[in-house]
């Protein structure tokens, strides 16, 4: 005699909304997603300001240096509202990846002003990079002229990402409010 098998309850599947998915996570907890959203948003903002205003000199790393408004800040503003969402996004991250480069060379440029007096020069100055190492080396050892190449390495990757991280950011956020983002811009410019 067979008896019959207990129907099994249906497998749960979690939806995309579920307890393990950030949209789950934003649904219950709104007022700390919408803090973050914010925060993340304004440092993204505070960066990019940064590297805008970042001097290429020591002497001139001062606060009154960050009291300004950037007119290509306020131009780029202004090229991204006007474009379409791929193009927007194609030149949000070229001109992320730009303006990250260009504050690595500052940062040369600050290096390069405080020991040589002179701005680093793109195209001879690169075997100057390797006398550092060797210096580093000879003062500090081995181990510390490996990591500085790490370190080294690891800030000209880091800084040009986060950059375009930070302004395809602010591009999107800028085109889901565009009335008011362009208002914004206007106001600026002037």
């Amino acid at each position: 005699m067979s008896h019959p098998t207990p129907a099994r309850p249906p497998e749960t599947v979690p939806s995309p909304a579920g307890p393990g998915t950030g949209e789950g996570r934003r649904r219950r907890h709104p007022r700390t997603a919408r803090g973050i959203s914010v925060g993340t948003t304004a440092g993204s903002a505070a960066l990019l300001l940064a590297a805008l205003l970042l001097p290429d000199r020591l002497d001139l790393l001062a606060p009154p240096a960050f009291l300004r408004l950037p007119g290509e800040g306020i131009l780029l503003v202004a090229v991204l509202l006007v474009l379409p969402g791929r193009a927007r996004r194609v030149t949000a991250v070229l001109a992320g990846a730009a303006l990250g480069v260009l504050t690595l060379v500052k940062c040369l440029d600050m290096g390069f002003y405080s020991a040589l007096q002179r701005p680093f020069d793109l195209v001879l100055d690169w075997i100057l990079l390797d006398d550092a190492a060797d210096y580093v080396r000879e003062s500090f050892g081995r181990t510390s002229e490996v990591l500085a190449i790490a370190g080294a390495l690891l800030l000209a990757v880091a800084v040009p990402v986060v950059t375009v991280l930070a302004l395809v950011r602010l591009a999107e956020r800028m085109a889901r409010r565009r009335p008011p983002a362009g208002r914004t811009a206007l106001v600026l410019a002037v």
